[in-house]
């Protein structure tokens, strides 16, 4: 039989273990490949809808169906929560220097905000991202606290002119201070980046 001790040591070692778990899995960020995702009935609710954009930066795209189902809000923006625009996002996927890099996103001559994610071998990162024209460029680096991410995929590998359907789920704290939250599926062609 157990003493109260010893219960207590193996109940603060298996804790402990499960922490230390928990965080490497946050570290490794793998991406999980799950090509029957292309079939979600999401994707057909996107076909429906059209793109959302600024017709002078964007030109064409705004005749396109939805590219995004995203809800992402940051809490520099709280009028965001729970309304349509909370999904208003479009989705980007590009190749450059050997990394995938997905934006999700809303913006306009101006300025804009959303998240990238950055994609390498079977690894990634997200990273979310705010600009303004009347901003000076180069201002503070951010530190960025992953609490939670996962992100799924339809393929491992991907090319120029490639389709890309995914989901992504995640909470990300900014500076100690700014809380990013994403959730949803995403699709689009892998397209030339500028």
């Amino acid at each position: 039989m157990l003493k109260p001790l010893q219960i207590f040591i193996y109940s603060l070692l298996a804790c402990t273990c499960f922490t230390a778990c928990k965080d490497k899995k946050i570290e490794n960020n793998i991406v999980v490949v799950q090509p029957d995702i292309v079939n979600n009935p999401i994707y057909k609710k996107l076909d429906k809808g059209k793109e959302p954009a600024d017709i002078i930066l964007y030109g064409n795209k705004k005749m396109k169906p939805k590219t995004s189902d995203v809800f992402y809000q940051n809490s520099n923006y709280p009028g965001l929560k729970d309304t349509v625009k909370a999904k208003d996002y479009t989705c980007d996927a590009y190749i450059k220097d050997g990394y995938l890099t997905i934006n999700i996103g809303m913006g306009s001559m101006f300025g804009g905000f959303g998240f990238h994610i950055k994609c390498t071998d079977e690894k990634y990162s997200i990273e979310p991202y705010e600009w303004s024209d009347a901003e000076p460029i180069g201002k503070h680096n951010p530190v960025f606290k992953v609490i939670k991410q996962s992100l799924i995929l339809n393929k491992n590998k991907y090319f120029m002119g490639d389709s890309i359907f995914g989901k992504v789920d995640f909470k990300i704290i900014e500076d100690q201070k700014i809380t990013h939250i994403g959730k949803g599926y995403f699709r689009g062609k892998i397209e030339k980046s500028n």
